[in-house]
């Protein structure tokens, strides 16, 4: 119980290969089961593989891990191949324009 989320990657690095790679993040949430029985996720750090961050140092204490609560472990690979990510929101006609073409079609030829 007093295992820091940097211990706990530590140990998925020898069990899986992917986690291995520099600049890896690995994300970490506790899911629980809260007073009324439903499962709640709450997101409690992330380890990067090469690098030292606040969130290494987290223990399972401090952050209020039970018994019988689940640690759910996301590997996310660096991947600098890629395009970075673009903003596709500036790409779609805006409520306006959408109602504007509607009313167009409607006033007929």
């Amino acid at each position: 119980m007093d295992a820091s989320l940097r211990e706990i990657a530590e140990h998925l690095q020898r069990e899986v290969d992917i986690s291995r790679k520099r600049d890896t993040q690995i994300e970490f949430a506790l899911v629980y089961k809260d007073y009324t029985g439903n499962y709640r996720r709450k997101h409690i750090g992330a380890v990067k593989v090469g690098h030292m961050a606040q969130d290494d140092l987290k223990s399972l204490q401090t952050l209020r891990y039970q018994i019988g609560d689940f640690i759910s472990i996301a590997i996310i690979e660096q991947d600098y191949k890629k395009e970075p990510n673009k903003d596709y929101s500036i790409m779609w006609p805006n409520n306006n324009e959408k109602n504007d073409k509607r009313e167009e079609r409607r006033s007929g030829p």
